[in-house]
């Protein structure tokens, strides 16, 4: 036997008696294609001690297809770094940079971008949902600034051959206002002008979330932020009225609004089908009722039955619970309603 098949079956003796992995393309974490999201509190990782307050990210796992529970963990390489985790599937990998407080300019003053780009390889993709913090005075800076740390975060990330995705903030929840309203909608707009100028692919969850809650009402939106009661959880003892944070219920909510943005847009290929229900038939027929706005045209009693449906499907086109077989029969009644409209005569 020569040196080299000698060496081989050392190498291969050695790998079986320790149980030492050989690393290939489908078993090497690192070789994986990754998700990374950079954003504040409503994406961010929050341990059991914290609950019910949660990100939307961590809903959004469960909404992707898995062989077993895929379990948060935090990195090794990224210790420097507070509350980085990874989520690990079959064929690619979820890193979750987010941040409470966090605006562009402190991900970038603190090194949290520059740590988070070494990472980033060709074909990875990075949502950018960094807006909520962007005006205060103490982390924030003006529109014109916000715009350029987005082109620098854009241009960067391009340069390692990532691909990004914009995604604007829910709104706050006040407790003296009845309606809810696009929350800082000058940053909003910078970044979906950033956009639209640099050709980004984008989620809108300012207008998504904020016409979804108003649709909805306060009573159930209130179910969905940290309004908790004094001795409802053992985390938040005294209780807490809190208008901008999300507990597990809304974090679903949001998570599931954004599932369903990404199946109808495509903006992430590599989740294509990797979502556990399929929402397209359902947000395609919902998309087409809502063309319809002259109400004048139509009999009374068709239009409000359409519109009785569409709502229906509005609801469950959200509702993070909803079975298969609801979403087929609201799309189904909701197809129905809009081939039953009749035009009124004269």
């Amino acid at each position: 036997m020569n040196k080299i098949k000698r060496a081989a079956l050392c190498i291969i003796v050695i790998s079986v008696v320790f149980g030492i992995k050989l690393s290939n393309k489908e078993t090497d974490v690192s070789a994986k294609q990754t998700l990374f999201v950079m954003g504040d509190s409503k994406s961010s990782f929050y341990p059991r001690k914290k609950y019910p307050r949660q990100g939307w990210v961590q809903q959004f796992i469960p909404m992707l297809k898995s062989k077993g529970k895929v379990k948060p963990y935090h990195l090794e390489e990224c210790k420097d770094y507070e509350n980085v985790v990874r989520y690990d599937f079959h064929k690619y990998s979820i890193e979750n940079w987010s941040k409470g407080g966090i605006s562009c300019k402190t991900f970038y003053e603190t090194g949290r971008f520059a740590g988070m780009l070494k990472r980033i390889r060709k074909n990875d993709y990075v949502i950018i949902a960094l807006q909520h913090n962007d005006k205060k005075p103490d982390v924030g800076e003006k529109v014109a600034d916000y715009k350029h740390y987005l082109i620098y975060f854009i241009q960067h990330i391009q340069r390692k051959g990532g691909k990004v995705i914009f995604m604007t903030t829910p709104p706050k929840n006040y407790a003296d206002r009845k309606t809810f309203k696009i929350y800082v909608p000058e940053y909003r707009n910078a970044m979906l002008q950033v956009a639209k100028d640099l050709k980004c692919n984008y989620i809108d969850l300012s207008k998504l979330s904020t016409d979804y809650f108003n649709f909805r009402g306060k009573n159930y939106v209130n179910t969905l932020y940290m309004k908790l009661n004094p001795g409802q959880y053992p985390a938040w003892e005294q209780g807490i009225n809190d208008d901008t944070h999300f507990q597990r219920d809304g974090a679903r909510v949001l998570a599931r609004i954004i599932a369903v943005d990404l199946q109808a847009n495509r903006q992430i290929p590599m989740l294509n089908k990797q979502f556990r229900q399929n929402t397209n038939a359902l947000y395609a027929t919902f998309q087409k009722a809502a063309t319809y706005k002259n109400k004048k045209q139509y009999t009374d009693k068709s239009w409000n039955n359409m519109i009785k449906k569409r709502n229906n499907a509005w609801t469950i086109l959200y509702t993070p619970g909803a079975t298969n077989k609801q979403c087929h029969k609201a799309e189904q009644s909701l197809r129905r309603s809009l081939k039953g409209l009749r035009r009124k005569h004269g």
